[in-house]
């Protein structure tokens, strides 16, 4: 089951090339890509920022209780960073936004996907708002990681507690982003696998458990290429899971078809319906720019 730090109440759009429309719809299941991999070439430096907010307290907080609970944190944040794989598919509160359409959908050939707030109850990952934060200014953070370390303050000692705080520090690291993509209004699904059998050997531990009750065990991502690059990734299936199978058929609700397809929005809306999905909405893009 999902685990929502953010609860959407409305429909989350996700935009991407006619080929990624294609692998989605047809399989219905989405690709989770490594962060360390994304658009944004600051992913996940927001780990030295949290790193430094941290050594700040260590070095400037008056109370020995304080500094403790901030330096198990620190300690316990460098462990994890050594297997720090997160793996995160991309979502948005806005829809049909140019910027949009010419970033990610190979310059308006593609489509703007709306998935309905419920699509990814049944998975097993974490649900984030990005929020966004200006880098140069780190009084946000600041006030984040405090409350994140405050239940730990004379309670250092306590694993769960400990688990529960870095666990947030990871969520805060991943779900923050510079201000420059605020326009995004990003919503984030967030798996991580910290173990991988090829890495750790025979492993038993689970990394996440479906609604009947079904273990997910610990596997290698797959691989895509991009550019010249190996992307590593997990394929992961949406919708309703029941009876041991996935349903994806109520989970889209509405599909923008970009302002550069060529193909008409009756086109669309039959090969959806082929495809098993229910009540679909096709609409086109009221954007428009050169391809």
């Amino acid at each position: 089951m999902a685990f929502y730090d953010y609860r959407p109440t409305s429909m989350l759009y996700h935009s991407c090339s006619a080929a990624g429309f294609a692998g989605i719809t047809s399989n219905g299941s989405i690709w989770l890509s490594d962060l360390q991999y994304a658009n944004d070439p600051k992913e996940l430096q927001l780990a030295e920022i949290v790193d430094r907010v941290l050594m700040e307290v260590i070095r400037e907080e008056a109370l020995p209780q304080v500094r403790a609970a901030y330096a198990g944190m620190k300690v316990q944040l460098q462990t994890l960073r050594q297997r720090f794989w997160m793996h995160s598919f991309s979502l948005s509160l806005q829809s049909d936004k140019l910027p949009m359409w010419q970033e990610y959908t190979d310059r308006g050939r593609g489509y703007c996907i709306g998935f309905r707030p419920s699509a990814f109850d049944h998975m097993s990952l974490r649900v984030q708002r990005v929020r966004y934060v200006q880098s140069e200014h780190l009084g946000a953070l600041h006030t984040a990681v405090a409350e994140i370390a405050a239940p730990l303050v004379g309670r250092q000692d306590d694993i769960a507690l400990r688990i529960g705080a870095v666990t947030s520090l990871l969520s805060l690291i991943t779900a923050t982003k510079e201000d420059t993509w605020q326009h995004e209004d990003e919503v984030r699904l967030i798996f991580s696998s910290m173990s991988r059998p090829s890495v750790d050997g025979k492993v038993n531990i689970p990394v996440g458990i479906l609604r009947d009750g079904t273990e997910i065990p610990a596997r290698d991502p797959l691989l895509r290429t991009r550019g010249d690059v190996e992307v590593p990734y997990f394929d992961m299936q949406f919708g309703r899971y029941r009876s041991g199978r996935w349903d994806p058929s109520g989970a889209i609700a509405e599909v923008i078809v970009g302002p550069n397809n060529t193909r008409t929005v009756d086109e669309v809306s039959d090969e959806l319906r082929a495809k098993g999905y229910r009540g679909v909405k096709v609409i086109r893009s009221r954007c428009s720019f050169r391809p």
